[in-house]
């Protein structure tokens, strides 16, 4: 076998028919190893130097023998780098992107997915995460390495960097709850505020140094101005004067060589007083410089000297300031490029809508929901595959031509490719994969006119180099295998090549249309069918990836369908053999129902979620029937309290009225008191009445805890039942409202608390008002004194709350027919007291208040009277 690689044209010929998302990438690198010597294929090479070829001076450094073996071209890596790079916000980082190492162990890749959800974590925080402009400094810090001087647009992109290094450092300071592991690392920039603030303050945006760089140099600056302005003025005088005026050329001054001159006719040359600089081409005109600007233009020209001795001056100062922390910033440029590639990591994944993906310390390869990353970024929808593989384990793809073999057995490597990396993966959660030391992929076209290869024995020689230097940490992924030679012999050898291969290898990934190798994983549990979708009825492909099942090539079914006659299709039948026709045959079959299978499991979700939705629609119209009658018994309750009010008003007038009519001989109040009587009923039964919200469900209930007899509450009714038989089948029967029903056991829940249970004191009061028998007992008294029935205890709450108590115990007092209460408050600060007793106050139920006699809590407690 010749051993001579192929060249470049080689590799653009053979990827020219390609129609994926890497033919653009594939053409770009051709392969530089062949898998018959005794270089590994595709041996990767773990870095043992920083990324990249210069260090931060821009001196050239080691550069990793191998960083990435050539098959990952075919993959599309290359392609998905430069996606990485354009994430990137500097230059620098663009470069080690596009080049970016696999990182040297589990222990980095593991941190370094943490660090890049730390970066989408503070990416989608209030702050963001964006990394200001930092430059490439590379040539400056080398020219500084050779005591050069910087100029004053270097020096001010140098400053410019070291103040966006100082607010990343500020930024990530800032989130370290949120970054930990981030906010270490940028800890280590350095503060060189001494060094970037006096050039921001010395240097303008375009360069130039600013007047109040130096005293010296401002003094200078105004000194040149000055004579100038002086020089100018005196052109002009000149320019008006009339003998001057008629030997000119034309009525115009300008300057040669730095010095104001005037366009003289030669042959008046002799006419000005002054010096003859140079002529005009065609000789006609001179330029003189008059004898009056000359020593003007002499002492500008010293002081020009001397504003350029100056600035020189400063710009060695200031270089040598950066001179002098020449590592720091070269470590602090270092950094930033590490972190700006955490951060491309990070935009790239979101990009991908990607998820952290573990490393598998048992070596299972479980990917959910894998998608194609280049197919993702390129826009339009992507069918998500489950592949899930055991260590030591083939997956044997097949199906249709164009029906995504290929595009999984990519996703799945680029995917072992971008953990090697420390990136976020296309996936659902919950998926893992090996840190694979070797990630080979065998795809396309191996043909060679140079190198004397077939596509058969170029794909072979690669095939025996895999099989001699596969170890347990390679995924090995190859696009149909032994291709390009005898369909039987291709078989045959492909089987053979398989298990010696799976025996070596993590874990393999293979495409075929050979129906031998379809049957493996019959006999062999190393092996493991798949097959792509197709949609016989469309004639197109499905994209989706079915697990456990074979697939056909769907030739003849295809043809048929595109109008084959039948006695061709008949006779290439029989020339395929009844054998080969019944498996396809079969095969087509399972296909077809496994499509309507998944039509049909379709609808039913589809159904489903129909059912979901209406059952809310129809819980959200019950909820709002339920509030609309509970605001219209509370409005009646008002109403009939309202009117109870006034009743019992106009009652106490009526008692009052008689009493004064009466004089001295006492009237018969019986019938004033019988209509007393008759409204306490009203107000005990409108109190009976009224309306309270549904309380909260308890806990839900198990069916152990269930007995006959219990008292429970259906959590979408908020309503109490009895249970009247324990469960069968899921389901309870309750009784609920004197109807006996059966309801699902995920609607019970224990009866809630009553409201204020365990609050104490504060909450005893109130409750207690609704006992009957205190009620009645307490509106026996003609003065009754304070007791629990009468008395609110609003200590512990707030404002708010001891409000809203005091409005509902005043109109309970109304509704029981009580004529004094008391609100105990306790002393505090006395703003609960003063709110209460306003609240009173505005109230129209309440006649008057007053604090408490001193034996019975002075300022403690309110007394109320009631209307």
């Amino acid at each position: 076998m010749s051993t001579t690689p192929p060249s470049a044209s080689d590799a653009t010929a053979r990827d020219g028919n390609r129609t994926d998302a890497t033919a653009d990438a594939s053409t770009a690198a051709p392969r530089t190893h062949d898998p018959g010597t005794a270089t590994a294929p595709g041996r990767t090479t773990l870095p043992a130097a920083a990324e990249g070829n210069t260090n931060a001076a821009g001196a050239q450094v080691a550069t990793p023998a191998t960083v990435w073996d050539p098959d990952t071209v075919e993959l599309g890596w290359p392609t998905l780098l430069s996606h990485l790079a354009r994430c990137c916000s500097t230059p620098r980082g663009a470069a080690r992107a596009s080049q970016l190492p696999p990182l040297p162990d589990t222990a980095s890749v593991t941190e370094m997915i943490a660090l890049v959800s730390e970066a989408r974590a503070l990416a989608a925080g209030a702050q963001g995460l964006a990394i200001e402009p930092i430059a490439e400094l590379g040539p400056a810090l080398l020219r500084l390495a050779k005591d050069g001087t910087l100029s004053g647009a270097a020096l001010y992109e140098v400053a410019r960097t070291l103040q966006s290094l100082a607010a990343l450092r500020a930024l990530l300071t800032r989130q370290r709850t949120l970054a930990p592991r981030i906010a270490a690392r940028a800890a280590a920039l350095h503060a060189l505020e001494h060094v970037w603030r006096p050039i921001l303050a010395c240097c303008e945006p375009d360069g130039a140094l600013a007047d109040h760089a130096s005293a010296e140099l401002g003094t200078l600056r105004r000194r040149v101005r000055e004579l100038k302005q002086r020089i100018l003025q005196q052109m002009k005088r000149l320019l008006e004067t009339p003998r001057i005026a008629k030997q000119l050329q034309d009525h115009y001054f300008t300057e040669w060589e730095d010095r104001c001159v005037l366009p003289v006719r030669a042959e008046a040359a002799s006419a000005i007083d002054g010096l003859v600089l140079g002529c005009s081409a065609s000789g006609a005109t001179v330029f003189v410089e008059p004898a009056a600007v000359m020593g003007l233009s002499n002492e500008l020209k010293v002081q020009q000297v001397a504003v350029a001795r100056e600035t020189a001056r400063l710009l060695a100062e200031l270089s040598a300031l950066v001179r002098s922390e020449h590592p720091g910033i070269a470590a602090d440029l270092e950094l930033a490029t590490e972190l700006d590639l955490i951060v491309a990591r990070a935009r790239l994944a979101q990009r991908l809508d990607a998820q952290p993906a573990a490393v598998a310390e048992d070596a299972q390869l479980v990917l959910r929901g894998l998608r194609h990353p280049l197919l993702v970024l390129a826009g339009g929808e992507v069918v998500a595959h489950d592949v899930a593989l055991l260590p030591q384990q083939a997956l044997l793809i097949s199906g249709p031509n164009a029906g995504g073999k290929s595009v999984c057995l990519k996703s799945v490597g680029l995917c072992a490719l971008m953990l090697r990396c420390g990136m976020h993966l296309p996936v659902a959660s919950e998926s893992r994969l090996p840190c694979y030391h070797h990630v080979w992929a065998n795809i396309g076209d191996e043909q060679s006119i140079e190198r004397n290869l077939s596509t058969f024995t170029g794909h072979l020689g690669r095939l025996l180099g895999y099989l001699e230097r596969a170890d347990r940490g390679t995924l090995l992924l190859l696009d149909e295998i032994t291709t390009g030679t005898d369909p039987g012999e291709g078989a045959a050898l492909g089987q053979a090549l398989l298990e010696a291969l799976v025996e070596r290898v993590g874990q393999l990934v293979v495409t075929t249309h050979y129906d031998t190798l379809k049957t493996l994983p019959l006999g062999d549990r190393r092996f493991v069918n798949a097959s792509v979708g197709f949609d016989l009825q469309r004639l197109e492909p499905t994209f989706e990836l079915h697990r456990g099942v074979p697939g056909s090539s769907f030739a003849l079914a295809v043809a048929r369908r595109l109008g084959l006659p039948a006695a061709l299709s008949t006779r290439a039948q029989h020339l395929l053999g009844e054998q080969a026709t019944l498996t396809t045959e079969l095969l087509v079959t399972l296909t077809d129902e496994r499509t309507r299978l998944r039509q049909a499991q379709q609808q039913h979700a589809a159904a489903e979620l129909r059912a979901v939705a209406e059952r809310q629609g129809y819980e959200r119209q019950r909820a709002e029937l339920r509030q609309r009658d509970q605001q219209a018994l509370t409005q009646a309750h008002r109403e009939a309290l309202t009117e109870l009010q006034r009743a019992r008003v106009e009652l106490k007038q009526l008692r009052a009225a008689l009493r004064r009519s009466a004089g001295p001989e006492p009237a018969s109040g019986e019938p004033l008191r019988t209509l007393d009587r008759q409204l306490s009923v009203l107000a005990r039964t409108i109190g009976a009445h009224e309306p309270r919200p549904a309380p909260p469900p308890g806990p839900k209930l198990r069916a152990e805890a269930l007995v006959v007899g219990a008292q429970v509450q259906l959590a979408e009714l908020g309503a109490p039942a009895e249970i009247v038989e324990l469960p069968q089948r899921g389901r309870v029967t309750v009784l609920l409202g004197g109807l006996r029903t059966k309801v699902r056991l995920d609607q019970l829940h224990a009866l809630a608390p009553p409201a204020g249970h365990g609050a104490g004191p504060a909450a005893a009061a109130p409750r207690s008002l609704s006992e009957p028998g205190a009620a009645r007992a307490a509106a026996a008294l003609d003065t009754p004194g304070r007791g629990p029935d009468n008395t609110l205890d609003v200590r512990g709450l707030r404002v708010e709350e001891a409000l809203r108590a005091t409005d509902r115990f005043v109109d309970r007092s109304l509704l029981e027919g009580r004529e004094l209460v008391y609100v105990l408050h306790g002393h505090g600060s006395g703003a609960l007291r003063a709110a209460v007793r306003a609240a009173l106050e505005r109230s129209p139920s309440v006649e008057r208040c007053r604090a408490a006699a001193p034996d019975q809590g002075g300022e403690a407690l309110t007394v109320v009277w009631l209307r």
